[in-house]
């Protein structure tokens, strides 16, 4: 009697001491991080996407020094300027701009700690991606939200979801995740519409508050924009306007 009352003790202890271990863990609040409300023209529901289909995951890294853009162009397109003239090259621009190391491993951590493993994970030569694949039963988990199948009048398929969540510590180091919410597939255009007709207004992927309005033109899909648009107009005109510019100025 004396040993069963040992081992009931002990497993009492034991599953105390799991539970105490349990709610000392921290929990993780998932916050909304994009957000689709409508499907675009044109295109349909088709099926939910099997969980074994293999996605190309890209996740775009906030930036760094995007507050500084005006210096740096006017640091070399004024004459005034000690660098006047000094044009910046591809690596130049990526460096400058290049996500924080903190960014980095911020995001790297929790995509490992949910099961990506970090041979999985590779950066782009830009420096602002984090590139991987996974499967749907994959991204669901990471993401918190479902993939479908969708398709275009046309026929053309494209892969999204409505909405999808991440970790609130980490939504502060990330501009925005493809495949998503944004329908950026490129479709045959449509026939040209008389020009006194006014055009549809686009519809927006909506995201964070502070960056939704940069998601108009998402979603019309004639206009074959890249995933990318459907975050911030920084990161665009970093890499369009600005990249010219820095490059180019005063040749």
């Amino acid at each position: 009697h004396s040993g069963g009352t040992f081992v009931m003790h002990f497993s009492l202890f034991t599953l105390g001491a799991l539970a105490a271990t349990a709610l000392a863990l921290p929990s993780i609040n998932h916050v909304l991080h994009e957000k689709r409300d409508r499907l675009p023209p044109g295109w349909e529901y088709h099926e939910k996407l099997s969980p074994t289909k293999v996605l190309p995951m890209k996740i775009a890294l906030t930036q760094s020094n995007l507050d500084k853009a005006d210096e740096f162009l006017m640091d070399v397109s004024s004459p005034a300027s000690s660098n006047y003239g000094k044009h910046w090259t591809h690596q130049d621009i990526a460096n400058k701009f290049a996500p924080s190391a903190e960014t980095v491993d911020t995001v790297k951590t929790w995509l490992t700690s949910a099961g990506i493993a970090p041979e999985r994970i590779s950066r782009s030569q830009s420096l602002g991606w984090l590139k991987f694949d996974a499967t749907v039963d994959e991204a669901e988990n990471l993401l918190k939200t479902e993939y479908h199948l969708y398709k275009h009048s046309t026929g053309k398929p494209h892969v999204s979801c409505s909405e999808y969540r991440i970790p609130e510590h980490v939504a502060p180091h990330v501009d925005f995740i493809t495949p998503t919410v944004h329908f950026d597939a490129k479709v045959p255009q449509a026939v040209a519409k008389p020009v006194e007709k006014r055009a549809p207004p686009p519809t927006a992927a909506v995201g964070r508050p502070v960056q939704t309005n940069a998601a108009l033109g998402i979603g019309d899909p004639t206009s074959g924009s890249l995933p990318k648009k459907g975050a911030t107009l920084s990161r665009q005109n970093i890499t369009d306007e600005l990249k010219a510019e820095l490059q180019n100025c005063n040749r």
